[in-house]
């Protein structure tokens, strides 16, 4: 970023056409593509520089694919951008160009997004994930999307890893 800019990051995701960081008081900036609503500001407009997410959460985590999302200082996640396949998981297919939180009230220790989908690990070591799962990359056994958050299995994971049309978890007996 430019240095006549007064924002400082501690920490930088990338996605799908855009950037988001975190700055030291965990507020969320995004800037690039943002046809869609990615860049989480209330608009759809694209830019060059940063713009601060809309709504006031603190994150200590972003993840970022053709949509964004994050962990807030409370463990809850909130996404939003791209959702024709219900990768924001809030129980719907529409874009939302400001955060919206994902259904169900689960906390997370780890989020990750990708694509079309969107996995976490949640507090209690279950995983879930939601949005695109034509090649059955959110691991239930179909092949149709999910909207809203589905636990796969019934193990205990420590960590998830996505990308495009597949993922990849790691359970805790290794």
């Amino acid at each position: 970023c430019s240095s006549d800019l007064a924002v400082g990051f501690s920490s930088l995701f990338a996605g799908d056409g855009h950037t988001c960081g975190l700055t030291s008081d965990h507020s969320a900036w995004c800037w690039g593509q943002n046809w869609d609503g990615r860049l989480g500001d209330g608009t759809t407009s694209s830019k060059s520089t940063p713009v601060a997410v809309a709504g006031g959460q603190t994150f200590t985590k972003l993840a970022l694919g053709a949509h964004s999302c994050g962990l807030t200082s409370d463990a809850l996640a909130w996404c939003w951008g791209g959702n024709w396949s219900g990768q924001l998981g809030d129980g719907t297919t529409i874009n939302k160009s400001a955060p919206v939180a994902v259904a169900g009230g689960r906390t997370f220790t780890n989020l990750t997004g990708a694509g079309s989908h969107t996995c976490g690990i949640a507090s209690g070591g279950a995983a879930w994930c939601w949005g695109g799962n034509t090649s059955g990359q959110l691991g239930d056994g179909t092949t149709i999307n999910k909207y809203s958050p589905v636990q796969i299995g019934t193990s205990s994971w420590t960590s998830v890893s996505i990308e495009g049309n597949f993922s990849a978890a790691l359970r805790t007996d290794g």
